[in-house]
């Protein structure tokens, strides 16, 4: 990875996510300067200079096995090829991508979702919740709406 050609630094306002998948290609998900938001993908150490792609699904948020990306905006997660083309979306509301897990036999796409539950007193006092949901990342399309 140290032989990447970085973007301009000041052209980058917010760094964001960075993902290295197992082809080589690497990918930048930031903020810029002029407000907008772009992901940035090199091919490996051959070709130094990034390509520039606009976030049109929203900022990176992960990386899958199989080479997938995933992007979340508005409560949508949206699975991408390599040239992050959408592939499916589905709607995840506050779930959030944790990683995957091999349970033996293949790859399961695991997410949480936390919850601030309330005492009835109606003050700040409480408890919080962290629920776990997992589904195989070869159904995942199966969310897709």
């Amino acid at each position: 990875m140290s032989d990447i050609q970085l973007p301009d630094e000041e052209l980058i306002s917010i760094p964001g996510k960075a993902v290295e998948l197992e082809s080589g290609h690497i990918f930048l998900s930031c903020g810029l300067i002029d407000g907008s938001r772009a992901i940035y993908r090199w091919n490996g150490s051959s070709d130094p200079a990034p390509i520039r792609f606009s976030e049109i699904h929203g900022p990176l948020t992960g990386a899958l096995s199989d080479s997938r990306l995933l992007a979340e905006k508005d409560g949508v997660l949206t699975v991408l090829d390599n040239n992050l083309k959408r592939l499916f979306s589905f709607p995840s509301g506050r779930l959030r991508f944790v990683h995957e897990r091999w349970d033996g036999t293949r790859m399961i796409s695991v997410f949480s979702r936390a919850v601030f539950v309330r005492t009835e007193s109606g003050d700040d006092i409480g408890r919080l919740k962290v629920e776990v949901y997992e589904i195989p990342t070869a159904d995942l399309h199966k969310l897709a709406d």
